[in-house]
């Protein structure tokens, strides 16, 4: 629209020494008639990208099931298929809980650069709602004390049902220590013979798990909404892949095992 405004003042001067328009025009109107004509190249400039857009949609959409929603990791996990048999030893167990727990801690960063860079309110709110509840903030849900939901069965073997919400917002919520995320994860490891000093630090990474956390700080939490919006289609995709659902079933299997069980709320 800017480009094209100096072509259209040049008409307009011309125009101004037509006899269909007075050479002596107005001030206030020669303004409205300028707004208008940005008004007309910004919607034109629109209805272009529109077009544009609705034109490349079906490449972009197969784009998308091709790299995002037919990935491996989402697809057919490997890992997590192979962890769902429960043949799994405790050095192996141990393992995944220590580099999960990497994870868990630096994710906090990704989320917190996702919340500074958000591009409006409403989308930092969103980020807020994660980094709160991750760190310990109990969603606030106003059902879930009722009598109907009381008979339903426990979704956390081993945590306090108190502090367990996975509906609601962290508007009026309460923040329990023991409602963290990464103190479920501590639990964990403690039945396995972990100790705080032994989880949780980027020392503790694997060079992979390493790399996964400073390129989810860098995408995940990028500047560029695009980037990020990118980002987090992908994580949550990935997590909604049904990975959970293979780990606590290779998790029952190793209690099946065990003496002493593994508490799998988390």
């Amino acid at each position: 629209a800017k480009r094209d405004l100096p072509v259209r003042l040049r008409c307009l001067s011309a125009q101004g020494r037509s006899s269909r328009l007075p050479a002596q025009m107005p001030a206030t109107r020669l303004l409205v008639l300028l707004l208008a004509l940005v008004a007309a190249s910004a919607f034109e400039q629109k209805l272009l990208i529109a077009r544009k857009t609705a034109a490349s949609w079906p490449g972009f959409a197969s784009k998308v099931n091709r790299v995002v929603l037919g990935h491996p990791v989402v697809t057919s996990n490997a890992y997590t298929k192979w962890f769902q048999e429960g043949a799994v030893s405790d050095a192996e167990a141990r393992d995944l809980i220590v580099q999960f727990s990497v994870f868990s801690n630096l994710f906090l960063e990704a989320q917190l650069a996702k919340v500074i860079n958000a591009g409006s309110r409403e989308e930092m709110r969103e980020g807020k709602e994660i980094l709160a509840n991750e760190l310990g903030v109990v969603y606030n849900n106003h059902h879930r004390h009722h009598p109907a939901r009381a008979r339903e069965p426990s979704l956390a073997d081993g945590l306090d049902h108190e502090i367990v919400a996975t509906e609601g917002t962290i508007e009026g919520g309460i923040f329990h220590f023991r409602a963290g995320h990464y103190e479920w994860l501590l639990d964990i490891g403690e039945a396995l013979g972990l100790g705080f000093d032994d989880m949780g630090k980027r020392r503790h990474g694997a060079p992979t798990t390493l790399h996964f956390c400073d390129a989810l700080r860098v995408i995940y939490g990028s500047e560029d909404p695009e980037t990020a919006l990118a980002a987090s289609f992908a994580v949550e995709n990935w997590a909604a892949a049904g990975f959970w659902d293979e780990l606590i079933e290779g998790w029952k299997g190793i209690n099946a095992k065990r003496d002493t069980r593994v508490p799998v709320g988390f």
